[in-house]
C-alpha cells in the first residue's frame, strides 16, 4: 500500500498493524497514526520500502503502550514518536537502515524502554526524559559506532548488551552521571574481535553505574583503567558483582583487585568466563585476589591516605565467590 494515514476520533483504544508492505511516497504526511483515544498500538512484521526521505509519525495524545516488532525500516525511512502519555516502548527484532531511525525525544512520560535483538545502521539514542525508570538495549548490533545519550535521574534499571567490533569510538553518555536511584545495571560487550579499549568511555560507563546495588560488567570496561582512574570512583552501594570475560587469567586478577577495592560492602562476586588458564579453582582465585587486594589497598592508602572505607583482603575471603563457565 502507499501509506497508512490513520486518524481515530472514536472510542478505539487498541490498534494492530500486521504484515504490511508499505510503499513510501516522497513527503512527510502520508504515513501517520493519530488518535485521542488509542491506548495500545502494535506494528509488527511490516516492511517500509526504501524510497526517498519519509517519516512515519505516531502522535496519539492518550497512547500508553507502543510495540514495534519484526519490522524493516528502509534507507531514508524513520519513525517519529510524539506521545505525551507514552509509558512503555518495546522495539524487538527490527532492522533500521537510517541514522536517525527512531526519534523518541518527544515522549516526556516514558518509563520503560526495551530494544532487543535489533540491527542498526547507526544507533543514535537520545532520551531526554526524567521519568525513565528502566532502559534495556539488549543483544543489539550496529555497523558503526553508537551514541547513547540518556537524561534520566530516576533510572532504576539499566541493561546494555551490545554486539560487534564497532564499539570503539562510540559514546556512552548518561546525564546526570550520578544515577543515585540505580538498583541494577548490566553493561556487557560481546564478540568484540577488534575491540580497542577507550578509557574515557570506560570511565563514563563506571560513573553512570557507580550507585548500583547489583552490577554486571564486561572485564574490558575495567581492564584499561589505571590505579589512579579506579581511585576516582567509589562503589559504596554495590553488594553483588558479576564480571564477564573470555579468559580467566592471572593478569585479570590484578585488574579485578583494583576494582573490587572500591566496593567496600561487596557481598558476592561471580566471574563468568569462556576459558581459563591453568587449574584455577574458586579457592585459589579467592586467595590470589585477597593477596592482590591487600597490596592494592596498601598502595592506595600510601598515596591517598586512610580517608575512605575500602574492601580489605580479609573481607574478600568472606565473600561468596563463584566461577561460572558460559
Amino acid at each position: 500500500m502507499d501509506g497508512f494515514p490513520i486518524s481515530t476520533t472514536s472510542s478505539l483504544q487498541e490498534l494492530t498493524i500486521h504484515n504490511c508492505y508499505v510503499n513510501h511516497i516522497m513527503g512527510f504526511c502520508k504515513n501517520s497514526i493519530k488518535g485521542s483515544s488509542l491506548k495500545n498500538v502494535t506494528i509488527s512484521d511490516c516492511r517500509f520500502r526504501e524510497t526517498g526521505l519519509s517519516k512515519i509519525k505516531i502522535a496519539c495524545s492518550s497512547l500508553v503502550n507502543l510495540t514495534l516488532r519484526g519490522c524493516v525500516f528502509g534507507l531514508g525511512c524513520y519513525v517519529s514518536i510524539g506521545c505525551p502519555l507514552l509509558e512503555n516502548l518495546t522495539i524487538h527484532r527490527c532492522f533500521v537502515n537510517e541514522s536517525y531511525g527512531i526519534d523518541i525525544r518527544h515522549c516526556p512520560s516514558l518509563t520503560n524502554l526495551m530494544m532487543s535483538h535489533c540491527t542498526f545502521q547507526l544507533l543514535y539514542l537520545n532520551i531526554p526524559t526524567s521519568s525513565l525508570r528502566k532502559l534495556s538495549v539488549f543483544e543489539c548490533s550496529s555497523q558503526f559506532p553508537v551514541r547513547i545519550a540518556v537524561s534520566a535521574e530516576q533510572l532504576q534499571t539499566l541493561s546494555v548488551k551490545l554486539y560487534g567490533s564497532w564499539w570503539n569510538g562510540s559514546v556512552f553518555e548518561i546525564q546526570p552521571q550520578n544515577l543515585i536511584c540505580l538498583q541494577e545495571a548490566i553493561v556487557e560487550l560481546v564478540d568484540l574481535q577488534f575491540f580497542i579499549a577507550d578509557k574515557d568511555m570506560s570511565i563514563s560507563v563506571l560513573r553512570a553505574v557507580q550507585y548500583a546495588r547489583v552490577l554486571q560488567l564486561s572485564i574490558q570496561i575495567i581492564e584499561v583503567l589505571s590505579s589512579e582512574d579506579h581511585a576516582e570512583i567509589l562503589f559504596e552501594n554495590l553488594c553483588d558483582l558479576v564480571i564477564v570475560c573470555d579468559k580467566l587469567e592471572v593478569c585479570q586478577m590484578i585488574v579485578l583487585a583494583c576494582f573490587v577495592m572500591r566496593a567496600p560492602y561487596l557481598r558476592t562476586l561471580t566471574i563468568r568466563y569462556e576459558h581459563k588458564s591453568g587449574g584455577f579453582s574458586e579457592t585459589e582465585v579467592q586467595e590470589d585476589l585477597a593477596k592482590l587486594l591487600s597490596s592494592a589497598v596498601k598502595m592506595h592508602q600510601l598515596k591517598y591516605g586512610n580517608s575512605e572505607t575500602l574492601l580489605l583482603g580479609d573481607q574478600l575471603m568472606k565473600l561468596k565467590l563463584s566461577l561460572q563457565k558460559n
